[in-house]
């Protein structure tokens, strides 16, 4: 019996062994596939991670503003003034070489040719500098330099105000230092930099005063307006070389493609509104007739100002025109003292014409008092 105790005792301790052991290990095994499990999506995590971090980097590498770009930005831009300060080294060149101490078409091509340009597949840009008088245009990796008669070198863009190089010519003159007065996706605006020297007017019925002066000495606006307007009296201006490039649109000339003497007030305020979008210029118009077929205008920078007749006098006051592509002379007070704008004013003397003068101020002009003219030519936005 004893034996028989000692038996089962043994059995039943066995048993609990059994069990134990069967316990610790279902639990070793749930606890091996939690690892596994907690393993798995710290991995998916961790891969989620480095797949975003990836991305920024890469953006930061490659995209808009990424370091690449800036380098690649900053090398272009170093590149750049290199050319220029070699560009100014051939017109110091050009000038120490020169006669006369002087910046010449000959000389600044022989200066670029040994350091820009060959003979042979340069040979028309070479020609188109050697046969001006200056300004002169030189594009040159993908860049357009302008260099001026006093040896000036500067990069201009096709941004409005930026000069251009457009050798044109009226009566005989030569005519080559123009703007950008505006652009937009289908034309291009050009205005001379300085007001028309007289001695390229040949107009019946104008009267010249000194180097750029025109009035009527008939107190005659309608005949200012009419002859400034007149697109045949400026078809000429629609031919020459502009930036490099042989352009003719005289039998061109419409709606798109014109030149005429001097701006109107809406040429000029397009011009403004789009370079200052923040101080707008608007433009009232009379409903009697002014002149022969002309109604009269002002401008003003308010909208709706309460008197229409004296808004022009809340427009470009001192300083506020400065800008030399609309007040180019502003030192230049006197002959002529600023030039014509196109449109009658809409009050006072019927013959009394607006003009804007260098002190910065449009105002009424009468047209026995000498005022500049600076033609626009219109052109499509391919000949830029």
């Amino acid at each position: 019996m004893r034996t028989n105790m000692l038996k089962n005792r043994n059995l039943a301790e066995n048993h609990g062994e059994n069990r134990k052991g069967k316990y610790f290990q279902n639990m070793t095994k749930l606890k091996n596939n939690n690892s596994k499990g907690i393993t798995l999506i710290a991995l998916v995590i961790t891969v989620i991670v480095l797949l975003i971090l990836a991305g920024v980097s890469i953006s930061a590498i490659t995209g808009n503003e990424s370091a690449m770009e800036k380098a690649k930005q900053a090398k272009t831009a170093n590149e750049n003034a290199d050319i220029l300060d070699s560009m100014k080294l051939a017109v110091v060149s050009a000038v120490a070489n020169g006669t006369d101490g002087r910046l010449n078409g000959n000389n600044l091509a022989e200066a670029l040719k040994g350091n820009f340009f060959d003979e042979i597949n340069d040979i028309e840009q070479l020609n188109s500098i050697r046969n001006n008088e200056g300004p002169w245009c030189v594009k040159y990796d993908n860049e357009i330099f302008i260099i001026d008669k006093q040896g000036n070198v500067e990069v201009t863009s096709d941004k409005i105000g930026s000069k251009v190089v457009y050798n044109t010519e009226l009566n005989g003159v030569k005519l080559n230092d123009w703007k950008i007065f505006y652009k937009d996706e289908n034309i291009v605006r050009l205005i001379l930099s300085d007001c028309l020297p007289t001695s390229a007017v040949n107009i019946e019925g104008l009267q010249k005063s000194g180097n750029y002066g025109i009035y009527n000495s008939n107190w005659d606006g309608t005949l200012i307006l009419n002859e400034m307007l007149k697109k045949s009296n400026w078809t000429n201006l629609l031919k020459g070389r502009l930036n490099g490039q042989n352009i003719d649109y005289t039998s061109e000339e419409g709606t798109e493609t014109y030149a005429i003497g001097t701006p109107t007030l809406e040429i000029f305020t397009q011009s403004w509104n789009t370079v200052y979008p923040e101080n707008p210029i608007y433009i009232y118009e009379t409903e009697d007739i002014r002149m022969e077929g002309y109604h009269g205008y002002t401008a003003s920078t308010e909208n709706n100002p309460p008197n229409s007749n004296e808004a022009q006098t809340s427009v470009f006051n001192g300083e506020n025109i400065a800008d030399d592509l609309y007040h180019p002379y502003y030192a230049r007070k006197y002959n002529p003292e600023g030039y014509w704008i196109a449109n009658p004013m809409n009050y006072g003397d019927k013959n009394c014409v607006l003009w804007l003068a260098w002190a910065g101020k449009l105002t009424t002009g009468r047209v026995i008092y000498s005022k500049g003219i600076r033609p626009v030519v219109t052109l499509p936005i391919e000949a830029l």
